[in-house]
């Protein structure tokens, strides 16, 4: 293992990724760009099609349930804006790598996010030229402050699930296809018709248009807000002990004494014969034995929405909500270190993509298995006893 350490005008169309250097490999390939629903012109979009549908009666705004506004006031009271900035950075060197790390609320991705990549592209990504560093991406809220490395804004995006005008709760993920009754609707048509313009609202329904039978209206059933949890696991080969083989040997069980009879013996502990027998003991020899994996940073990723946990001692994460299905992924790094996969890459592991379900996941073998222990060693050298050793730089990279 090698330890090198480091100091440390938009578009809304399809997002273009440029190569950013004249010495340049197809970063990518393989990967297919995708139709941005979150874009914040489409999403104007979609806004402008519901009230134009309210307008000619083909929605009934109805906002006596549960809603927080008057009737008259809820689409007067939403409008859109730029929630957040798609950026590409290109750091052109380790300590710009390292100083885009040194934020731990930016998280970043070595690949685009409006890009969709089968699980070949993260285990054969091509080596980079000497001298060439990952881009990073990431969907920056707007308003905060970026690190002092090369950027380039990709485009403008409005992401509604983080919007605080929609952050009530409720009780069923039902909407009617022409009703609008609050907040909840509002939101699962404003996504509904986005995604319809980019050609993928079926991602957002979990069992697609249904009719109600005691009214016969049509109604669409979202995918519910939930909380992503698990445990994760690492096998430890040294973690733990099973039954082996038995260890026999004759040892002696006991004293002969019947011919102890006072004569033809020069002293009495003469006539004491000791009795052997066979006394075997099970050996408890190294079996190993899943141990929690601590420390672990775990991501959900849908489009540019981003939610993330961190393993406790048990191995046990939570995240914030996600709605519908999203993909668990375990990114391995943390504030003070990041592990890469053989090159320059960040190493990540991708679990399944789930819909209100955990992720219970036991490592073993293979390069998550090797990943995981050198995480285990690097958290526990900069967040456990250390024994009085001097702590590490911060910022490094763990070549596995």
């Amino acid at each position: 293992m090698a330890l090198c350490i480091a100091l440390t005008s938009c578009q809304d169309e399809p997002f273009d990724i440029e190569p950013t250097s004249n010495n340049t490999i197809n970063r990518y390939e393989g990967g297919v760009v995708l139709e941005n629903p979150y874009a914040t012109t489409n999403m104007k979009m979609a806004l402008d099609t519901i009230k134009a549908k309210v307008a000619r009666g083909e929605y009934i705004l109805n906002t006596g349930e549960n809603s927080l506004r008057a009737n008259s006031s809820l689409l007067d009271q939403f409008s859109i804006s730029n929630s957040h900035t798609y950026i590409k950075f290109t750091p052109q060197s380790e300590d710009e790598v390292a100083l885009l790390k040194q934020d731990s609320t930016l998280v970043l991705s070595d690949y685009p996010l409006d890009y969709e990549f089968d699980d070949s592209f993260h285990d054969n990504r091509p080596d980079l030229p000497e001298g060439q560093f990952p881009e990073y991406f990431a969907a920056v809220p707007v308003g905060k402050a970026l690190p002092n490395v090369n950027n380039l804004p990709l485009g403008d995006l409005y992401i509604p699930e983080d919007d605080i005008f929609f952050n009530g709760d409720t009780a069923t993920p039902i909407t009617s296809k022409t009703v609008i009754n609050n907040e909840e609707d509002l939101l699962h048509h404003l996504l509904y018709e986005a995604y319809s313009l980019v050609g993928k609202e079926q991602e957002l329904l979990e069992d697609g248009e249904i009719i109600d039978p005691s009214t016969q209206q049509a109604r669409w059933i979202f995918g519910r807000k939930w909380y992503p949890s698990g445990t994760l696991t690492v096998w430890d080969g040294i973690g733990g002990t099973t039954p082996g083989g038995q260890i026999c040997q004759e040892v002696i069980i006991g004293f002969d004494e019947s011919q102890c009879t006072g004569t033809g013996f020069i002293s009495l502990y003469d006539c004491i014969v000791p009795i052997y027998g066979t006394v075997c003991e099970t050996q408890q020899i190294p079996g190993g034995g899943f141990v929690p994996l601590q420390g672990a940073q775990v991501l959900m990723r849908q489009w540019f929405t981003v939610r993330s946990g961190i393993t406790n001692a048990n191995g046990v994460f939570n995240t914030g909500y996600v709605r519908g299905k999203a993909r668990y992924i375990i990114q391995w790094e943390r504030y003070q270190y990041s592990i890469r996969n053989g090159s320059i890459f960040q190493a990540e592991t991708r679990g399944p993509k789930l819909k209100n379900a955990r992720w219970n996941h036991n490592i073993i073998g293979g390069d998550d298995e090797y990943h995981a222990m050198i995480h285990t060693a690097a958290h526990d050298y900069y967040y456990g006893s250390r024994f009085g050793l001097k702590s590490p730089p911060e910022n490094g990279f763990l070549n596995s």
